[in-house]
């Protein structure tokens, strides 16, 4: 490392205050991680994950068959990450809806503790959305619907194509997606209600749908305000490129005109610089206030290449001013492509993304981010607001994070990861610690020289205890018990230069501080 960087770093830890920080919990599944193969060893890819109360969890996805199509895929995993033997088959469930195409996109676990799962089925030649109701041990529920399953019917042979779903609290069901027809794309919303019937008080036989004479529009997710306002996002074709789209509904599915521009927001890059530019919205979140979060990449006309993007909204639609930019946050790491997959937020409104960037043409490495709720990358949070989480192989998106969920103050990613012939369902598990800065905040612990080139010290210890160190995507490197007679030499040779995080746990505290490696 350079001494420009060095001195780059020793500056910006140097205004560092206690913040909230990661690491892979390594007592979730094999350090940290879970993995399920669907046995027959095909294509195996989680699209959402939904964590409960006492943290078990249930994930769905798409799981290839012998036939090689898909079908519902569905695990449930005990807090532990251990499939959960109570659940389908020893954790596991796959569902085929008439030997068909069939894709699980999203999952909810309603207050009575019956399980939703909402994708896509084959009818005929056509695409269309289908939901199906499960137990808690994973019996399909043959009250809900027809047989326990809520099929759209195909209408002017148009293919409609869902991605997320909302869950109201009297349990009517919320879907963005998008139409094929014989004409443009439209984005389109669908509603359903508890009992499993298509809810004919929404828009038209329970759909509503969006689109001009441009071009092409998707809605690619929907969040609900506590004023019962439908927010869904995604993008819309102007002619040239695409431009980002978020459209507001009441509950009937009806446009809100107050919502922005008379209840469409549209924002174009490239139209003040007259350039082609694509951006496109691929996850929103919803905070206690109304204010709306989008996530997704925007175009770089310069480096030709993607942006981060994240864009803030007023409860009403208009940019929030107050947040990045005025309202607008693009990230470029200087990149092949930069992509936001999926959005959370805490209590405090600050942000967590997972996404990847793709350094070189074989490789796109996933990452979890983290964006103060003012709109700043959190320089605090990992290396300079992201952590590495899975690097993909062969130049397969599947690999890594697409779904990211918190809860109690942890984080879980869901995705899929390479097993050596092809790709298993993939949780990781994430847990809060806290950093602790030694430059300005006062220890009785002295770690010194920091930065370090080979070796550094550790004084002022007042118990015995266990050292360990940890790299910043929050892998354990080095683990040492230790006593408080004197002072510790750490060697550290064989590290490459780099941030690192160092924490000391004694009976009475756990500490932990950043070294510098060079």
């Amino acid at each position: 490392m350079s001494l420009k960087k060095v001195l780059f770093y020793c500056v910006l830890f140097s205004n560092l205050i206690v913040q909230a920080q990661l690491e892979i919990d390594t007592d979730f599944g094999t350090n940290g991680t879970v993995n399920t193969n669907f046995l027959l060893n095909r294509l195996d890819e989680v699209n959402d994950v939904y964590v409960l109360d006492n943290e078990s969890f249930i994930a769905v996805g798409s799981t290839g068959n012998l036939n090689n199509i898909y079908d519902f895929g569905v695990s449930k995993y005990l807090s532990s990450g251990q499939l959960d033997a109570t659940f389908g088959n020893s954790g596991r469930l796959t569902i085929d809806y008439n030997n068909t195409q069939n894709n699980a996109y999203a999952v909810e676990v309603l207050h009575n503790g019956k399980i939703l799962v909402m994708g896509t089925v084959k009818v005929g030649t056509n695409t269309t959305v289908a939901l199906v109701q499960l137990n808690s041990s994973g019996k399909i529920d043959s009250t809900y619907g027809e047989n326990g399953w809520c099929v759209f019917p195909v209408l002017n042979n148009e293919s409609v194509f869902t991605n997320k779903m909302y869950v109201d609290t009297d349990g009517t069901v919320y879907l963005s997606g998008y139409s094929i027809g014989t004409s443009f794309t439209k984005g389109i919303v669908l509603s359903v209600l508890k009992d499993g019937v298509i809810n004919l008080d929404f828009g038209i036989n329970g759909k509503t749908e969006w689109g001009n004479d441009l071009g092409d529009a998707e809605f690619s997710c929907l969040g609900m305000q506590n004023t019962g306002n439908i927010i869904v996002a995604g993008s819309v074709n102007n002619g040239n490129d695409l431009d980002i789209l978020a459209v507001s509904y009441l509950k009937n599915g009806i446009i809100d005109s107050t919502f922005a521009n008379n209840g469409v927001f549209k924002l174009d890059f490239g139209e003040n610089n007259s350039v082609i530019s694509y951006e496109k919205i691929n996850a929103l979140t919803i905070l206690s206030n109304n204010h709306i979060r989008l996530g997704g990449y925007v175009d770089n006309v310069s480096s030709k290449s993607w942006d981060f993007l994240c864009i803030a909204l007023t409860p009403m639609g208009n940019l929030d001013i107050n947040f990045a930019q005025n309202g607008i946050l693009s990230v470029d790491k200087n990149e092949l492509q930069n992509e936001i997959y999926d959005l959370t937020h805490d209590v405090n409104n600050n942000l967590y993304f997972t996404g990847y960037h793709k350094p070189k043409f074989n490789e796109q490495l996933k990452l979890l981010g983290k964006i103060t709720s003012d709109g700043l990358l959190d320089e605090n949070f990992g290396l300079n607001g992201f952590m590495i989480h899975q690097a993909a192989n062969n130049n397969n998106t599947l690999s890594g994070a697409s779904v990211i969920k918190l809860k109690n103050n942890n984080i879980y990613l869901g995705g899929s990861a390479f097993n050596g012939s092809n790709y298993d369902f993939s949780i990781s598990k994430w847990k809060n610690l806290t950093i602790t800065n030694t430059f300005n905040i006062q220890s009785a612990v002295n770690i010194y020289p920091n930065p370090f080139v080979n070796q550094f010290k550790i004084s002022g210890l007042t118990e015995d205890g266990v050292l360990r160190l940890y790299n910043y995507n929050g892998q354990l490197l080095y683990e040492k018990l230790i006593n408080s007679n004197g002072e510790i030499t750490i060697q550290c040779n064989n590290l490459s230069s780099g941030v690192y995080l160092l924490r000391l746990f004694t009976p009475k505290n756990n500490q932990t501080f950043k070294i510098i490696k060079i």
